[in-house]
């Protein structure tokens, strides 16, 4: 029950996350951490370590992604 749970809501920030890059927000980067942290703990109650190895994956890609993104815009506020 508590791993269903732990799905929607990481459903619900990936989609939250998603709507946010469509919007060039970078919070979206964040929402995505947030929402594959959830996957994380759900695959870890159901024992399904494919999931949990693509949910670190992603979040170290959108750690990367956050800070690229802000690197890029402080390039663009010097020039």
């Amino acid at each position: 029950m508590l791993e269903q749970i732990y799905g929607w809501i990481g459903n619900l920030g990936f989609i939250l996350g998603a709507i946010l890059f469509a919007k060039k927000n970078k919070l979206g980067f964040i929402m995505q951490i947030i929402a594959n942290l959830f996957y994380v703990l759900q695959s870890i109650l159901m024992n399904n370590f494919s999931l949990l190895l693509l949910s670190v994956i992603l979040i170290l890609i959108n750690i990367y992604g956050y800070f690229k993104w802000n690197q890029k815009r402080n390039k663009l506020c010097i020039k």
